[in-house]
């Protein structure tokens, strides 16, 4: 369906629209379109704009706040008021006025700077009173100069009176360590590089009744450090206000000063929807407070407020008939929360029996109600649309950008393409009127998961150009999914194959041919056991460039399979025989000749009967000669020349013991263990 006409539409503007009933009774600061701080007189609405460097100059929209007072005096002259002295810590702070350029644009923001050179903090603090268990935010422009960080603080160390501390990076813009206990921190860009730095506590009954801000050179809260002469950072714009959340700046001198509340509403919007057919209302703005304090970002009531719609800045929303709650809570929870400081957009729609809402470009998984009533209209109520306030509610703050009624309930592609924000829709949404969507509007943050299913996609429209790099992973392929049909030549290379992938499981019989492999891709890792048989290695394809060191050992021969065809010459000698491994029955007749014999055969190598050897053909082996002595009447020492360890001693023919029948061990005497008789024979036989 097309979308329905509004009946009411409102845009901020540096001129406020006639629509509009606006008032403040005082002046108040916004950021300009060149992301300068500066003053607007009372009853003047705040056109605001962004302040960091990447969005300067953006419009934000109306700036409307609740009420707040600064309660630091002289917040842009350190000088006055301020002091350096200290309970516990040894403080050179010091204050350089007027030593820089402010984010108001005038040379009036000072350095905090050291006085001297040597060790303890260097701070400035004011007395402040604080209230036992109200939260307080403390706030102040900062910028770095010789040191990089600003630490915000309640106390000069951690000692009793802590209540909170929080370090901020000046060169970074990132919030640091933190001490004590901090309700929210965070950190604002502005040019020039300045930040506008807030933490937000709660007071405690022994809080110490101070405000302290240090210059710092490291990240760290509540301790001394080496301090040197004029090295510091530079402050400008002090404020402490009893709220959870940090407001517009509000300039003091010798007293606390009082911004007063922005009001902004609509009035009389009678003429603009028809009970009987609904409405549909459409919000664009940004909260400064979301869950600290729950506050109305519209309320849109009658006279009585009696009957009303509210969209909470919790993202909860209020229906109200004749003050009975048309929601099965109140509030109801739609599930779509706002987020402090970041732009939203909503369309609830409204009729007898329906209402729905969609929030930057997405329905509530928590509505429709099909059983709903709407407020109720009479020829005596007058509604009004009031902002950021409302009767019986708290006021809170924030910026509205745009508001709009439109006369009838939109349908619900619709409540979602009206809702998207310029960062969500790149291009026209065109579902609901035309059935078309536009090229590029539809992301993958506005696709539910499991939404794209195989039967939405028609043959060939998924191509490489539609597919991210590594989007594709193995727990989106079906088993069987992908055979070499889906392939083209060379798409698979080493790089897009996983360690231990492939299988022998998924390699065919004879599929892997030898020109498919690399030099060296095949090593002994990537072998299983007894994968390699005779049957597949060719005839003389394993030479001794194939074969590790000591891989062949005698288990992995068979009987036969070594012959002389397979020894090269003098490949086998003595290192390569195992002691013991040949005997007799492995020599052939004449197969060792002198070549084969190392210098010198001993006789313990010769047993057994041996044949007839001419001595001709003997080399190398050792000789020996006999010496027969007859004895004197019982002689035992006998004069003899021999080598020690070369000497047999034989009586009347029998061989006595070394050592036990003869000792033999200088060279030149032998001698017997039992005295020899005249008649008995002594033979000597030397090597």
């Amino acid at each position: 369906m097309a979308l329905a006409k509004n009946t009411l539409s409102i845009n901020s503007h540096k001129i406020i629209d006639p629509l509009i009933t606006f008032s403040r009774n005082s002046t108040a600061t916004r950021v300009n379109n060149i992301g300068v701080v500066e003053s607007v007189a009372a009853g003047v609405i705040r056109q605001d704009y962004e302040s960091s460097i990447a969005r300067i100059g953006q419009e934000i929209g109306w700036l409307l706040e609740e009420s707040s007072t600064n309660l630091c005096l002289q917040s842009e002259d350190l000088s006055t008021t301020w002091s350096s002295a200290t309970s516990v810590q040894t403080n050179y702070g010091s204050i350089g006025t007027n030593a820089k350029a402010a984010p108001d644009g005038t040379s009036n923001a000072d350095h905090l700077k050291a006085s001297t050179t040597g060790t303890g903090i260097v701070a400035v603090k004011q007395a402040v009173t604080y209230s036992t268990d109200s939260k307080y935010t403390v706030s102040i422009f900062a910028q770095k100069g010789n040191h990089d960080y600003l630490e915000i603080t309640n106390k000069d160390d951690n000692a009793t009176g802590m209540t909170f501390s929080q370090v901020f990076n000046l060169n970074t813009g990132a919030t640091g360590t933190s001490g004590g206990t901090v309700y929210a921190a965070g950190m604002k860009e502005f040019p020039g590089g300045w930040y506008r730095c807030y933490v937000t506590f709660t007071a405690v009954a022994n809080s110490a009744d101070d405000v302290y801000y240090k210059a710092r050179p490291d990240n760290a809260v509540s301790t001394t450090h080496a301090t040197t002469l004029n090295s510091g950072i530079y402050l400008w714009g002090a404020q402490v206000e009893e709220k959870t959340y940090m407001t517009s700046y509000v300039p003091t001198t010798a007293a606390t000063v009082t911004r007063a509340a922005d009001v902004a509403q609509i009035d009389d919007t009678d003429d603009v929807w028809n009970m009987n057919v609904g409405m549909s209302i459409w919000v664009h703005g940004t909260p400064l407070n979301t869950t600290e304090t729950v506050t109305p970002i519209f309320h849109y009531q009658d006279s009585n407020n009696t009957n009303y719609v509210t969209l909470l800045s919790d993202g909860k929303i209020k229906v109200t008939r004749a003050s009975t709650s048309q929601l099965s809570s109140d509030p109801f929870d739609t599930g779509k929360a706002l987020a402090k400081e970041t732009e939203f957009r909503t369309a609830m729609t409204i009729k007898p029996n329906r209402l729905h809402l969609a929030m930057n470009g997405s329905l509530s998984d928590n509505l429709p109600d099909t059983t709903i009533n709407v407020p109720a209209k009479t020829d005596s109520s007058d509604y009004v649309v009031k902002f950021f306030h409302g009767t019986g509610f708290s006021s809170g703050s924030g910026w509205i950008k745009g508001f709009r009624i439109y006369s009838a309930q939109i349908s619900d592609d619709n409540l979602q393409n009206i809702t998207f924000r310029d960062r969500d829709a790149p291009g026209t949404v065109l579902i609901g009127d035309s059935g078309l969507v536009a090229v590029d509007s539809i992301t993958t943050d506005k696709i539910a998961a499991n939404a794209v299913t195989t039967a939405k996609i028609t043959d060939a429209h998924i191509t490489e150009a539609k597919l991210a790099t590594d989007s594709v992973t193995t727990a989106k392929i079906l088993a069987g999914a992908v055979d070499t049909a889906e392939l083209a030549d060379d798409a698979v290379t080493n790089a897009k194959i996983a360690d231990n992938s492939i299988t022998s499981a998924k390699i065919a019989v004879d599929v892997i041919v030898a020109e498919d492999l690399a030099s060296n891709s095949i090593t002994v890792a990537e072998l299983s056991n007894n994968a390699v048989t005779t049957a597949k290695i060719n005839a003389d394809a394993v030479d001794g460039t194939k074969i590790a060191d000591d891989a062949i050992d005698s288990e992995h021969y068979t009987d036969g399979s070594i012959d002389l065809a397979h020894l090269s010459a003098d490949s086998v000698d003595g290192t390569k025989i195992a002691d013991d491994a040949i005997d007799s029955e492995h020599y052939t007749d004449g197969s060792i000749d002198d070549v084969h014999l190392a210098t010198g055969i001993s006789s313990s190598k010769l047993t057994g009967a041996l044949p007839a050897i001419d001595g001709s053909s003997l080399t190398g082996m050792s000789t020996f000669s006999e010496t027969v002595v007859t004895p004197t009447a019982n002689q035992t020492v006998f004069n003899f020349t021999y080598t020690v360890g070369k000497l047999q001693v034989y009586f009347n023919g029998v061989k006595l013991l070394n050592t036990t029948d003869f000792t033999a061990s200088n060279g030149t005497t032998v001698v017997l263990g039992t005295g020899a008789t005249v008649n008995d024979k002594v033979e000597f036989v030397k090597f």
